[in-house]
């Protein structure tokens, strides 16, 4: 990994880092922080080789711009909160249940894609990549819907991704990711115990 790339990754890992705290506090603009963090993720993941993670910046730009959206209108119908407030909606079965199958299906198309055809698509992680993204793309729809379920998915997400980013030499987006894994546990207890119930 040549110098640049090693501060582009530092500086792409800090960015990350900042939408992740906006959202412990559910702060909408940590969509916009977000978008641009996509971007600069997107050439981390080309370079490295991590397709699938490079791909998924695509959908978390998009549901970047979708999530302000769907928070900017649940402020509108229910009222900015009051100091430390946090406006949490009860999860949904069936939303769930069939995003949940979507990410599972995803996940297996692009493991066996890769694991049969190595040397034609040359992931640089052919079963961790897909796996973190497919779940995070479910963690990130869940996150829009401002259930406090989607603390749970991240958890493994982050995990997870911290081995990958060891085992392919991205030490600092290894650390970030040790970091957020952390950071998930106070964003339960903040979302639990500021957490306000309101039926979407």
């Amino acid at each position: 990994m040549s110098g640049f790339d090693f501060w582009f990754q530092i500086c792409t890992a800090l960015i990350c880092l900042a939408y992740v705290l906006l959202e412990v506090f559910h702060n909408k603009w940590m969509w916009v922080v977000w978008a641009f963090s996509s971007v600069a993720c997107f050439v981390v993941f080309l370079k490295e080789h991590l397709y699938t993670n490079m791909l998924i910046q695509v959908y978390f730009f998009c549901a970047a711009i979708y999530g302000f959206i769907v928070w900017m209108k649940d402020e509108k119908k229910n009222g900015k909160p009051e100091g430390n407030e946090i406006t949490v909606h009860p999860i949904q079965a069936g939303k769930a249940i069939a995003s949940s199958a979507i990410a599972v299906v995803a996940f297996f198309l692009l493991a066996f894609a890769y694991t049969k055809f190595p040397a034609e698509v040359g992931n640089g992680s052919p079963l961790l990549d897909p796996l973190c993204a497919s779940f995070s793309m479910l963690a990130t729809y869940w996150l829009s819907q401002s259930w406090i379920e989607q603390w749970y998915i991240w958890i493994g997400v982050n995990a997870v991704s911290v081995w990958m980013y060891i085992s392919t030499g991205m030490y600092p987006f290894a650390v970030l990711y040790f970091i957020l894994f952390l950071t998930v546990f106070y964003g339960i207890w903040k979302w639990k115990k500021y957490g306000k119930i309101v039926k979407a």
